[in-house]
C-alpha cells in the first residue's frame, strides 16, 4: 500500500461514487513494456500513442547538437493536470486526482511552493471531502503541509513520495544533467523538448517555453524502486498557464512553512493488544504477514475504496502485538527479488509494530501522523516487520518479540461482496446504495463494518491457518 512518508496512497477515489468498484490505477501490470529509468528510456514517439490526451510526451520534429538546459527564471503559473498513460505497463491510466494547482519560484532564494487540492473521502465528513497541500522545495530539502494541517513534516528524499520524483529529476535537468531532444509545441505554443531518466526514480520530460518556463511536464515514477501500487501517485502529466514572470509572479513573497524534525520513538502502549488485521491481495504465500502493509478494521471504509475493486482476496489476520507502536515504514514488493523489502528504522524501534492513520489523514502536533492515536475517523495502518515476529512458543516480549499471528484466513473479494449482497441487501458497486449506507451513520460506521465482518466470516474460505 502508501503511504506519505511516503504519503503514498493518495490516489483518493471515493469521490467518484462507485465506492468499492473503483480502480485508481487501472493497468495490466504482467506487461512486457521495458521499465522506466533502466539504461535507454523509452523514445517520447513511443510514449505517444499510449498518452490518452494529445500534446503528452510529443515527438520531436528535427535533432538539435547538445545545448545546456536555460536557467530556471522567478515565476508562478496555475497547473493543470491531465489523464496520463504509462510506459511501463501495457493499458495503464490514471485520471486527473488534483485540483485548484499553482506553482510559484524564487530564482533567488530558489525556493518552490506547489499547491493543491486533492479528492478526498467525503464519506468521513467535510473536512475530508477535498484537502489542502501545500508543499515547499528549498536547498535544504523543504516542508509539506496536509490534510488541513495535521501534517506538518519536513520534506527531503522520499519523504512526501508523491513528489519526490519529479522534484529529483526536475533538480538534474537544472544541473544540466538532461538531454534536449527537439522542437515540439504544447497547446499551440512552440517550446524545446527535454528528457533525463535515473534508475532511482524514473523518466521525465519537460517542454520549456523561449522564457525559461516550463508548459508541460510529464514524470513516470519507477515502478521497481516506488513499487507497483506507488506509480499511479508518484507520477505526474501536467501544464502550466497564466504565466507570471519576475516581480509579478510574487514568488519572492513565498515563506516556506517550517515544520518540526521527526524524532523516531515508541508509543506509550498499554500491553499486548489482540488486534485483526487485514490485506487485499491478488495472489501471494498466504498466511505470512511480515513486511507487508495491512489495515485494522476501521480504515476498511478508506482502503476497500482504493483497493477492494483491483484485487481477488481480503486476508483476515488475528494478531497479538505489542501495544507500544513504532514509526511508519513504507513497504514494497521488489519484482526483482520476489521479495518484500520496508525503509530502515533506527535499531531501538525496527521491531516495533508501524502503525499510522489511514492516508495520514488524522494526526496532532504531537504526533503528527497518527503513529500512537486513536485514529477514530480514518483507522489506521499497519506494518509486523520480521525483526520483530515472535518465534514458535514465545510469547509477546520473549527475546524482544513484538508480534505473534494466532490465526487467519484468505477470502474472496467476490464472495464478501455477493454475500453483502444477498445476506443484507447492500450493493457495494451501486453508487447511492453505498452513498445511502455511508450517510446514515458516522466514522468508524459501525452498522455497516457489522455487515462486513460477517459477510468475511460468512465466505468460504480459499486458505486458511491449519
Amino acid at each position: 500500500m502508501v503511504a506519505l512518508g511516503a504519503l503514498r496512497r493518495l490516489i483518493l477515489t471515493a469521490a467518484s461514487g462507485l465506492l468499492f468498484a473503483v480502480k485508481p490505477c487501472t493497468a495490466d501490470f504482467a506487461g512486457s513494456a521495458p521499465m522506466v529509468g533502466r539504461g535507454e528510456a523509452p523514445a517520447p514517439a513511443a510514449a505517444a500513442s499510449q498518452q490518452p490526451t494529445t500534446g503528452r510526451f510529443l515527438a520531436p520534429r528535427a535533432a538539435s547538437p547538445p545545448r545546456p538546459f536555460p536557467p530556471l527564471p522567478s515565476f508562478s503559473a496555475t497547473v493543470t493536470e491531465h489523464p496520463q498513460a504509462f510506459v511501463q505497463f501495457s493499458g495503464a491510466q490514471v485520471s486527473s486526482r488534483y485540483h485548484n494547482l499553482t506553482f510559484a519560484y524564487d530564482a533567488d532564494r530558489q525556493v518552490s511552493e506547489f499547491t493543491f487540492l486533492q479528492t478526498g473521502f467525503w464519506f468521513l465528513g467535510p473536512e475530508y471531502a477535498m484537502t489542502p497541500n501545500q508543499e515547499f522545495w528549498t536547498p535544504d530539502g523543504g516542508s509539506l503541509v496536509a490534510n488541513n494541517g495535521a501534517i506538518c513534516i519536513p520534506v527531503s528524499g522520499r519523504a512526501d513520495m508523491r513528489t519526490s520524483a519529479l522534484r529529483y529529476l526536475w533538480e538534474e535537468l537544472l544541473k544540466g544533467n538532461g538531454s534536449f531532444v527537439g522542437d515540439a509545441q504544447v497547446g499551440g505554443q512552440p517550446c524545446d523538448q527535454w528528457r533525463v531518466s535515473d534508475a532511482r526514480w524514473g523518466n521525465m520530460s519537460m517542454c520549456v517555453g523561449a522564457d525559461g518556463v516550463p508548459r508541460e511536464v510529464v514524470v513516470e515514477a519507477s515502478a521497481e524502486v516506488f513499487g507497483i501500487s506507488n506509480v499511479c501517485v508518484c507520477s505526474h502529466n501536467v501544464t502550466f498557464h497564466n504565466i507570471r514572470l519576475g516581480e509579478a509572479s510574487g514568488a519572492s513573497a513565498v515563506q516556506p512553512a517550517v515544520c518540526p524534525q521527526q524524532v523516531h520513538k515508541a508509543c506509550e502502549g498499554t500491553g499486548t493488544a489482540a488486534l485483526q488485521a487485514l490485506r487485499f491481495s491478488n495472489g501471494e504465500p498466504w498466511g505470512h504477514i511480515e513486511d507487508r502493509d495491512l489495515f485494522d478494521w476501521t480504515a476498511f471504509p478508506i482502503t476497500a475504496s482504493e483497493f477492494a475493486g483491483s484485487h481477488k482476496y481480503l486476508e483476515l489476520f488475528d494478531v497479538d502485538a505489542n501495544s507500544s507502536y513504532g514509526p511508519w515504514r513504507e513497504c514494497d514488493y521488489v519484482k526483482k527479488t520476489h521479495e518484500d523489502h520496508c525503509s530502515e528504522l533506527e535499531a531501538d524501534v525496527a521491531s516495533l509494530v508501524s502503525r499510522v492513520s489511514a492516508e495520514m489523514l488524522m494526526g496532532s502536533a504531537e504526533d503528527p501522523l497518527g503513529q500512537c492515536g486513536a485514529n477514530e475517523v480514518s483507522g489506521s495502518w499497519l506494518v509486523f516487520p520480521h525483526q520483530g515476529e515472535c518465534g514458535e512458543g514465545q510469547a509477546i516480549g520473549d527475546q524482544g518479540c513484538t508480534w505473534k499471528v494466532k490465526d487467519w484466513k484468505v477470502v474472496t473479494v467476490e464472495s464478501v461482496f455477493a454475500l453483502l449482497k444477498s445476506e443484507f441487501s447492500l450493493d457495494l458497486t451501486n453508487k447511492t446504495a453505498v452513498r445511502d449506507v455511508l450517510t446514515e451513520e458516522s466514522p468508524p460506521f459501525p452498522g455497516f463494518l457489522r455487515m462486513v465482518k460477517a459477510a468475511v466470516m460468512m465466505s468460504p474460505a480459499v486458505d486458511k491457518m491449519a
